[in-house]
């Protein structure tokens, strides 16, 4: 089963608690639902993968309306001179000692360090991981719970060690239920029951349980897995894009998705041979 985001803009109510002690130190409350959630089914599946995303404190933010008003005023000798999207990021980025710190934390916790991406505004962790780790990593239980428009999870409280919850303004999916989510109900290892000794080719580890479709072993290797990964080959293959020939910094290739179904790691491999001209 596996559960995939969809980007969703929230808000944080924090809450405080005795702390009670874990390996990695002392542990205290750092969101607590105040009402109950409604229509709760199911307890999340152990290995249901859960599309962590943890939000870092930000740096400068008491700085914010001046800035604006700054570049807004027409008076102001900065009238109009509007910061570019990385001069944002750069401002209100969290300090270098809070990545490092989180991301420590992570890693001190089981999580591969190389699975854990940044995001481009760099205010933003984020990490896919299955469903009992996250629950021991946020000493929490998660629930299914249903919405007319599809499940949605979440858990009515979470709690970080004091020194990491200083670093991290919220989690989601938490207190904040996710947006709705689809998940796979998958066989385990299936492609060994099928005689093979290791999963289809550009196979991510962190989903080990994807049933193979018989008609994908006719394909080339980079297309068996197609049907669960979008990569930039299979794009090319759908489309019948063909290689590229020349080189141009204005093309490039947009991708959208409603859950996560592209493949991160392989397309690292192979997105600078299909650049479109």
């Amino acid at each position: 089963m596996l559960f995939s985001p969809i980007t969703i803009t929230t808000f944080f109510v924090g809450a405080l608690a005795a702390p009670h002690a874990t390996p990695y130190g002392h542990l205290v409350l750092h969101e607590r639902r105040s009402i109950p959630a409604l229509n709760r089914v199911d307890r999340v599946q152990p290995d249901s993968i859960v599309p962590i995303r943890i939000a870092l404190k930000q740096s400068n933010l008491e700085s914010g309306y001046e800035r604006l008003m700054d570049v807004s005023h027409p008076s102001s000798k900065n009238y109009g001179k509007h910061l570019t999207s990385t001069e944002v990021h750069e401002l209100f980025a969290p300090t270098e000692e809070t990545v490092r710190v989180v991301k420590e934390w992570l890693v001190h916790s089981g999580v591969d360090i190389s699975k854990i991406l940044d995001y481009e505004n760099k205010g933003w962790l984020a990490i896919d991981i299955p469903a009992h780790q996250a629950e021991r990593l946020l000493s929490t239980e998660y629930y299914e719970h249903d919405s007319k428009d599809g499940i949605r999870i979440g858990c009515d409280d979470y709690s970080l060690p004091i020194h990491i919850s200083e670093h991290i303004d919220y989690i989601k999916p938490g207190v904040k239920m996710s947006p709705p989510l689809k998940k796979r109900i998958v066989k385990r290892n299936s492609w060994r029951q099928n005689g093979n000794p290791s999963p289809p080719h550009g196979f991510p580890n962190w989903f080990p349980n994807w049933q193979l479709p018989p008609a994908a072993y006719g394909l080339p290797p980079d297309l068996q897995n197609c049907g669960v990964n979008i990569t930039p080959v299979c794009i090319q293959a759908l489309y019948h894009i063909p290689k590229a020939t020349f080189s141009d910094p204005a093309n490039v290739m947009g991708l959208y998705e409603s859950y996560d179904a592209f493949s991160q790691e392989v397309r690292l491999l192979h997105i600078l041979n299909i650049l479109i001209c």
